[in-house]
């Protein structure tokens, strides 16, 4: 399920991912020098940890947060583009919290 909330200080809707993917982009200098090329795993503003793989990180972030989204980046690489069409088309519906 996707996830939004209302941030007041922008006066807009923000998705959960956007606020994760900010979270990455602000710290992301400070973990290139330990952690370049591990997989992060964020759930809002939280980091849960580094992890060598991507399955592990996965697997981390589902035993840490069960159905729950979270993010998994690799540390120093672009994101991962990934399209929603359903969502997009209103097939698929945003909760708010």
């Amino acid at each position: 399920m996707f996830r939004a909330a209302y941030d007041a200080r922008e006066g807009r809707w923000v998705m959960q991912v956007d606020r994760e993917n900010a979270h990455y982009e602000a710290n992301v200098a400070n973990w290139l020098g330990q952690h370049a090329g591990e997989y992060v795993v964020i759930k809002d503003d939280s980091v849960l940890g580094f992890y060598g793989t991507e399955d592990d990180a996965l697997a981390a972030g589902a035993s840490t947060y069960g159905t729950e989204p979270f993010l998994v980046r690799k540390v120093g690489e672009p994101p991962q583009r990934m399209d929603a069409p359903a969502l997009a088309l209103g097939i698929l519906r945003v909760a708010h919290s």
